[in-house]
């Protein structure tokens, strides 16, 4: 509701992708990279945007490589950026706005860049 859109960078595929949720009283309209989608797709995709959730707080002070950044753009003009590192096999860091760090399952984010690129298509 208070999102404007959300951009996705895959550093891994040098891809990234752009939704957009744009609904009023009398319209809602969906897009995936600038294309007109129906809800359902747009809807899936986009859930596992805003679906990936911590599973503990991280120092960060052991972050690799960046993979992955989703950058929130709000209605209000803020901005919201979420960057993610390697840290262990089966676990990512979540840096949010360069401050906090919270660890985050692979498994998340492999299903994020999964349901994008279907929802792309």
């Amino acid at each position: 509701k208070d999102i404007k859109n959300v951009e996705i960078y895959d550093y891994t595929a040098n891809k990234s992708y752009n939704l957009e949720p744009y609904i009023t009283d009398e319209k809602e309209t969906y897009k995936i990279d600038g294309k007109e989608v129906v809800k359902e797709k747009f809807t899936d995709a986009y859930q596992k945007v805003i679906g990936i959730m911590f599973t503990g707080f991280n120092d960060g002070t052991k972050m690799y490589e960046k993979q992955y950044t989703i950058k929130y753009n709000m209605l209000d003009k803020s901005v919201k950026t979420v960057d993610f590192y390697t840290f262990e096999d089966r676990k990512h860091v979540a840096l949010v706005n360069n401050k906090k760090a919270y660890t985050v399952l692979t498994g998340y984010l492999t299903d994020m860049i999964a349901a994008l690129n279907k929802a792309s298509q």
